[in-house]
């Protein structure tokens, strides 16, 4: 089953580029980062709420479509409200899963 996102509640940033939304009390983010010397192209997403922490997803390896980046954050944000959810370590290592496939293998099981 494929996800998607909740487009409506996406805003786009025009000074930074990416886009913000806000669900379930929690603040996501998703960002573009442009290809260069090793490394890929792709994006990356931040979900924080004040009191549950910071996840964080697609630091290392970035998502490459848009929309599957909103869907992770936002399933992040899901998992966290549900859960309670610690907040990431330091260094925007992933709490989440960061892929749509990860996304995917993560709802199924």
């Amino acid at each position: 089953m494929f996800k998607h996102a909740t487009l409506s509640a996406w805003q786009r940033e025009h000074e930074g580029g990416g886009y913000k939304a806000e669900i379930e009390g929690w603040m996501l983010e998703v960002k573009w980062h442009p290809e260069g010397p090793g490394k890929r192209r792709g994006f990356s997403w931040t979900a924080k709420q004040e009191g549950k922490g910071k996840l964080a997803g697609g630091q290392g390896e970035p998502i490459e479509e848009i929309e599957n980046a909103m869907v992770a954050a936002e399933d992040a944000a899901k998992q966290g409200h549900k859960a309670g959810m610690p907040e990431a370590p330091e260094g925007g290592g992933d709490a989440a899963p960061a892929s749509a496939e990860e996304v995917r293998e993560a709802n199924e099981g």
